[in-house]
């Protein structure tokens, strides 16, 4: 019986290991310093469809692929690879390193034809220029994109390791994934409102390998529970994608998106200054690379914000847009957004977008007294926290515990913490005072004693940093990440699908089947079993 166990053992252990080696895992790192690359855009070549690096650097690629396939990196600043997958390592990390691209800014002339002089176009003109030709540049014509959405919480600080107790600070929490297809009628239409500008679901899941809180899955309610300082988000009922939506100030270049972009059309060029800093190439794209501050004067003097965008020195199109909104000196930033196009065919189509947003999260799980109790013959009073305390944290006594018997004030004489679980402490009491007021009396009834006795607490910390009866107070990051793996041009909303609740959260929704196996999926941040130097 033993040897029959021990082989079912070693068969689900290799059978659990065989399910560790179907996928390639990458890190993209900068050749010279060494540091991951965000975002980069990874295409299997025989395909023409592929997924994105994370904000770390790493991307996967599923098994199916191993054999015969090559992938093309690329990302804006750095010389394209090609790269075969066969040549790689199952089960550990690959590092691919990027070179960067060394390009001169050359300065563009625009030649009066009455005076036969020439001026420099500026950075000003160049944006405004750019989103002009957007109705150009980007599909008018209904098209759609499949690609991989995730969206997931992140601790600002350590607070929350510290009230929550946990060995490091996560850096994903509530981490839901899915494999989406979004319907686009043209950059004519509203994203969000139009009839036709729809989102079909293929696959969803709450990753179980990352943290999952209840609490931070509250929707907005932008005063005290959940909120931003100064901002704030229509919850959409949990619908995180459609928030994301919101955010692309390209494809909503003619309404609302976020401040102090606001309509880019009317708002962007006039409420900022530009710089045209140097010149960046995208696959043998000349690109502007012009960075921006935001007008105090037109926008407000208790914020800045600041961000760059990429531009074609070709047709103006817009590459890449980032953008970062920060309160006063602080250094968190309030949001940022960051969105990315690439050109298929004759138009520019998203590549990925990103939408992280700072909020404000009061907790339920309040550090608080659990109970009293009275030992007569000791004249000790015990009381009984819910999480271990801090020691010494009741000192000094006289301003931090107080109690009271018939409106009188007992005096403490000395307080000990209890060793094994640190919830308790023994409050030794001055025994003459108790006897005078009656405190003593072996007839009071257990009643009568907790109606006379009151107990003020204050300043006392637990282990966790929690202060007494204080809410705790946690700030984390919002992340809304979309990365389009394959692009259809010229594609009609199709009637047969089922298509997601614009309100209701992401769960909520039905699933499409998808027609082959495999060919989208879902690329998951790595798990914390792996080692990451």
């Amino acid at each position: 019986m033993k040897k029959n166990f021990l082989y079912l053992f070693l068969l689900l252990t290799c059978l659990n290991l065989y399910s560790q080696q179907k996928e390639l895992i990458f890190q993209i790192v900068d050749k010279n310093y060494k540091t991951p690359i965000s975002y980069a855009t990874v295409i299997i070549q025989e395909l023409n469809r592929g997924t994105h690096a994370d904000f770390d650097g790493f991307f996967k690629i599923p098994e199916l692929y191993f054999d015969n396939g090559s992938i093309k990196i690329s990302s804006i600043g750095y010389n394209p690879l090609e790269l075969k997958l066969s040549d790689f390592k199952k089960n550990e990390i690959n590092k691919i390193y990027l070179t960067p691209f060394t390009e001169s800014l050359d300065e563009i002339f625009i030649v009066s034809s009455k005076k036969r002089k020439t001026r420099s176009i500026s950075a000003r003109s160049i944006v405004k220029k750019s989103i002009d030709n957007i109705l150009i540049n980007y599909p008018t014509e209904p098209h759609s994109y499949i690609g991989y959405y995730r969206d997931y919480q992140q601790p600002t600080n350590t607070n929350y390791q510290k009230v929550r107790e946990l060995e490091r600070n996560p850096k994903y929490i509530n981490l839901n994934e899915g494999i989406v297809e979004s319907f686009d009628q043209g950059f004519y239409t509203n994203k969000l409102t139009h009839e036709k500008n729809q989102t079909a679901l293929y696959k969803f899941k709450t990753n179980q390998d990352f943290l999952i809180d209840s609490l931070l899955k509250i929707p907005y309610d932008n005063v005290s529970n959940k909120f931003l300082k100064d901002f704030s988000i229509t919850s959409f009922g949990g619908n995180e994608l459609n928030i994301l939506n919101i955010t692309n100030a390209v494809r909503n270049h003619n309404t609302q998106s976020f401040s102090f972009v606001d309509v880019l059309d009317k708002n962007f060029v006039d409420n900022h200054s530009f710089k045209l800093e140097s010149s960046k190439n995208m696959n043998g794209v000349s690109l502007y690379e012009i960075s921006f501050k935001s007008l105090q004067e037109q926008t407000s003097y208790d914020y800045n914000a600041n961000g760059k965008i990429y531009i074609s020195k070709n047709d103006f199109s817009i590459y890449k847009l980032s953008y970062t909104i920060f309160y006063k000196n602080d250094d968190i930033p309030q949001y940022s957004v960051l969105l990315e196009y690439l050109p298929k065919g004759d138009k520019m189509y998203l590549n990925y977008m990103m939408f992280n947003n700072f909020f404000t999260l009061k907790s339920k799980d309040f550090f608080k007294l659990e109970g009293i109790s009275y030992i007569h013959k000791e004249k000790k009073i015990n009381l009984f926290f819910n999480k271990p305390l801090l020691e010494n944290s009741s000192k000094p006594i006289s301003k931090n515990i107080k109690i009271y018997y018939k409106n009188k004030r007992l005096k403490i004489k000395e307080v000990r913490l209890e060793e094994n679980s640190k919830k308790r402490i023994m409050l030794i009491m001055n025994v003459k005072q108790l006897r005078k007021i009656g405190f003593l009396d072996k007839n009071i009834t257990k009643e009568e004693f907790n109606a006379n006795l009151r107990i003020d607490l204050k300043n006392i910390e637990a282990i966790n940093g929690m202060i007494i009866n204080e809410p705790s107070i946690f700030s984390f990051y919002q992340y809304r990440e979309f990365f389009v793996q394959e692009i259809f041009e010229n594609k009609n909303l199709p009637l047969e699908k089922k298509f997601m609740d614009k309100v209701l959260p992401i769960s909520k929704a039905i699933q499409n089947p998808m027609n082959i196996k495999n060919e989208y999926w879902l690329n998951s941040p790595l798990k914390n079993t792996y080692k990451i130097d």
